[in-house]
This record gives structure tokens, C-alpha cells and sequence, in this order.
């Protein structure tokens, strides 16, 4: 979805006390003091219309900048103008406002955030599953090494290594009922009695021999089970580090310095936005192809001058909406959620501290005027400067 608005932006003329506005309605400037520099939009915004102002003007001395956000209070409801974005107009309510710094402006994505967290979850969760799973292993090798214990036991016929007390006590108990057996062969109730200490002997032993193979066959299970589980986070764990890569890779796709010439939009949830009027620009100057540079490739700070700064909202159904703001081009993610998108929201600029003058860009939606379109086409056959002083010229609408 592409938005199309034929309306001229302009301040309010509601404003903060220390604000003066020019015959234009375009630029703002705060005369004195460093606070009172509140300005609204003077028409509610549409959704996916964006309110673009360029600063134009700093003043040293002072600590903090710019201040940008929407409101659902109509200016002329507001007397007086508070003093203050924040917290002054955010404690009235219906307000959204956000502070631009040098850094750390930028939203972090809900999607990889939750991906990279899933990911990390599933590899601690493998680990976890492997250190089990040699615990285990350690069981079953030493229940393993009973049953062939055992077994040795059955094969040598009592004569085996590593023998406990009670398998010793055993053995000298069939001895010595073979001996008495040979003793009295003729004497037929103490052959009996021989014959019934050695059979419980023997079956002492084979109940022990079943008894090992039962504790292997259910430590392998286990083991195997611990297999299957380690192997089954194991997956997930690279299902969601590839979903992480996946939109950390479309996101930086999205939000990635392009040609200013080639890539001609922004693109916020289903709208797009003209990116040529979103880059600051330099004057016409020595070092004016240098500063350019940086201004597309959004190197400069977000405070300095000539940096520009807007600020939109994006329908998400149910009667809300989400606020964005652009900062050189660049969206900075979705600033506030909940916002009511089925009534009016005016754009907020705080004229703040070390921010002194800013004024208003017009932003043409859907097909370039013929103006733009000549001025484009001149400027692909003109020297660099000329470029400059064109796109700097009244012409430049």
C-alpha cells in the first residue's frame, strides 16, 4: 500500500511560548530559553503519512535534543502548552513521545529478539540433554559390567575375578556340600541335603544373572531415550537459530543503506514511502560529496544538523496502531504499540535543549511532479556542484 496525500504540512498554530513560526507555517524556532518549545502538526496525520522535519539549526550549551512523538489531544484543547514533551505531555495521556539521542535510538525487532532467544534456549537445553546423557552412559557401562559379572560368574563355575564376600561364602557352601556328597555317598539323607544347598545356590545365581540383564536392557533404553531427546533440541535449537539468521538477514535487507537512485522507497509494514526527501543533504560546499556519503550511509548522528527526522503511525487492525520513527532514511522500529488508530493523532515536535530551528520537508507520495522528475533528469548530466545548487535551489519542492 502506497499512501497519496495532497495535503501542505504545516505547524500548528498552537505552540509552545518560546516558539516563532515563519510566514510559512514550515519553520519552527525556539528564541530563547532552552524549554517552551512545544509544536503540533496543524492537521491530524493519515496513516502511513509522515511528518518530516530536517534541523536546521543547534545551539551549544545546552544538554538533550529533539523531541518527536503523536498525540490524540487536539492543540487547541492544550492551555496552556506544556512546558515539556516529557513527562509534561505524556502525563496528560493519549500522548506518545520519544527522545532522540546520538545513539541507541533504534527498536530492537520483536521477531529476532524471540528467535535468538528460542536459539539460545535450545542449545542450553541440548547441552543440558548431552551432560544427562553421560551421566546415564556412566550408569549403564557400570550396569553393564555387572552383568558380565555375572556372566563370567556362570562360566568359570564359581572361579571369576573380582568377587564379593557373599559370592565367596557361596562357593566354599558347594564345596563343602560336594565334599560331604562324596563323604557319605552312601548315606541317602545327606547327599539330599547336598544336593538341595548346591540347587539353591545355582538358582541363586541365575536370578542374580536375570536380574543384571533386566537393569542393562533398561539402562540402554534410557540412553537411548536421552539420545532421542538431545537429538529432537538439537533440531530445534537449529530450527530457531536458522528463523534468528533468517530475519536478522531480512530485516538488514530492509534496513540496509542503498543507492539513492536505485532503491526509491522505504518500506513500513504495507506502506511506501519516498526515500529521496528522507536523507539529509549538505550545502553546497568543499566537502560536500563527503558529507553526502554519510548522510545515505546514516553515519552521522541523528542530532546533528541536517539530520531528518520523522515520525508516522501504521494501522495493525482491531483499532490500533503502531508509531514509527525514521531517523536518515532508516526506520527505527515500532517507538510505541496500542495506539488508537481510529481517531485523530497529531505529530509532536519539542524543540529541546541543544535543537534550536527545525523546519517541515514535503513528502511526495506516489508519481513525482514534473518539477522532480526534470530536476532528476538534469541532474544525471551535470557536474557534482551543479547537482548540489540545483537540489538546494527554490526549484526544490
Amino acid at each position: 500500500m502506497e499512501f497519496f496525500s495532497d495535503q501542505f504540512l504545516e505547524f500548528h498554530p498552537v505552540h509552545g511560548t518560546n516558539v516563532r513560526l515563519d510566514h510559512t507555517g514550515t519553520l519552527a524556532t525556539r528564541v530563547e530559553s532552552f524549554a517552551n518549545g512545544l509544536c503540533f502538526s496543524k492537521q491530524p496525520l493519515q496513516p502511513g503519512e509522515i511528518f518530516l522535519i530536517e534541523i536546521e539549526e543547534k545551539e551549544l550549551g545546552w544538554c538533550g535534543n529533539l523531541r518527536v512523538g503523536l498525540t490524540g489531544h487536539d492543540p487547541r484543547s492544550l492551555e496552556p502548552v506544556p512546558e515539556y514533551s516529557l513527562p509534561d505531555m505524556m502525563e496528560l495521556g493519549d500522548s506518545w513521545i520519544f527522545a532522540i539521542t546520538r545513539n541507541h535510538n533504534k527498536i530492537p525487532d520483536e521477531v529476532v529478539a524471540e528467535a535468538e532467544a528460542a536459539a539460545e534456549g535450545g542449545a542450553e537445553a541440548a547441552a543440558g540433554e548431552g551432560g544427562r546423557r553421560l551421566g546415564r552412559e556412566g550408569g549403564a557401562e557400570v550396569a553393564a559390567g555387572e552383568a558380565e559379572g555375572v556372566e563370567a560368574e556362570a562360566g568359570e563355575g564359581g572361579r571369576r575375578l573380582g568377587r564379593g564376600p557373599h559370592e565367596e561364602e557361596e562357593e566354599e557352601a558347594l564345596l563343602r556340600a560336594r565334599a560331604r556328597e562324596e563323604a557319605v555317598a552312601e548315606g541317602g539323607a545327606e547327599a539330599g541335603e547336598a544336593e538341595g544347598v548346591e540347587a539353591e545356590a545355582l538358582l541363586r545365581a541365575r536370578a542374580r544373572e536375570e536380574a543384571a540383564v533386566a537393569a542393562a536392557a533398561v539402562a540402554a533404553a534410557a540412553v537411548a531415550a536421552v539420545a532421542a531427546a538431545a537429538a529432537a533440541a538439537a533440531a530445534a535449537a537449529a530450527a530457531a537459530a536458522a528463523a534468528a539468521a533468517e530475519a536478522r538477514q531480512q530485516g538488514d535487507a530492509n534496513n540496509r543503506p542503498k543507492s539513492f537512485f536505485t532503491d526509491t522507497h522505504l518500506h513500513i509494514e504495507d506502506f511506501r514511502i519516498p526515500r529521496d526527501k528522507l536523507v539529509g543533504r549538505s550545502r553546497p560546499g568543499r566537502f560536500s560529496h563527503i558529507l553526502d556519503d554519510l548522510y545515505k550511509s546514516n553515519a552521522l548522528p541523528p542530532t546533528a544538523r541536517r539530520s531528518r527526522i520523522g515520525v508516522l503511525y501504521v494501522p495493525r487492525g482491531r483499532g490500533q496502531a503502531d508509531m514509527h520513527i525514521v531517523i536518515n532514511g532508516e526506520d527505527m522500529g515500532a517507538s510505541a504499540k496500542g495506539l488508537p488508530a481510529d481517531r485523530p493523532l497529531y505529530a509532536v515536535v519539542d524543540i529541546f535543549a541543544a535543537t534550536k530551528c527545525v523546519r517541515i520537508v514535503q513528502v511526495e507520495y506516489g508519481f513525482s511532479s514534473l518539477q522532480t522528475l526534470c530536476r532528476k533528469a538534469i541532474q544525471k548530466h551535470i557536474a557534482f556542484e551543479g547537482q548540489q545548487l540545483l537540489s538546494w535551489s527554490d526549484t526544490d519542492p
